[in-house]
């Protein structure tokens, strides 16, 4: 039997948005991070999830167990950010955690989500921890975002 109320997901967003600027992630040694150049990411309208999109080039075949890993730097109060630069990760786990095959191919597209996407302002601090590094072309390596939220629908 049907519910009264139930709860879909809503329509993704428009278009999918990048999360780093084009030259942020060449030549990105393993182990190594970049916060985004871009401007902060403005979720005020309280999007509730995202689908993370990683396209990844690297410059020879990662390891075995290899990933790329992303935090949500946040700005609690609009201004102030929580620790976090190209060099300084934060004390807790990443948010969003993407497993990289460790394939010959040239590039790899890698899906995750839903996850939960921070309200307010946040920058996106990226590690590669494939055990490679990336190539050094511009946008080979980037992230976009394709946010959504719970809708309750009504009969």
């Amino acid at each position: 039997m049907p519910t009264s109320n139930p709860v879909k997901w809503s329509a993704y967003a428009a278009v999918s948005t990048a999360m780093f600027a084009a030259a942020d992630l060449k030549n990105l040694a393993t182990a190594a991070g970049k916060l985004s150049t871009l401007a902060a990411i403005d979720n005020t309208a309280g999007h509730q999830y995202a689908w993370i999109d990683l396209l990844i080039d690297l410059a020879t075949a990662a390891t075995a167990g290899g990933y790329a890993e992303l935090w949500w730097i946040h700005a609690p109060d609009g201004s102030t950010y929580e620790s976090g630069a190209d060099a300084v990760f934060p004390a807790r786990p990443a948010d969003v955690i993407a497993p990289v095959r460790s394939t010959t191919d040239d590039s790899q597209r890698v899906t995750v989500g839903p996850v939960l996407f921070p309200q307010g302002l946040f920058k996106p601090l990226f590690r590669n921890s494939s055990g490679q590094s990336t190539t050094n072309t511009d946008s080979l390596t980037q992230v976009w975002f394709r946010a959504f939220d719970d809708e309750i629908v009504t009969p």
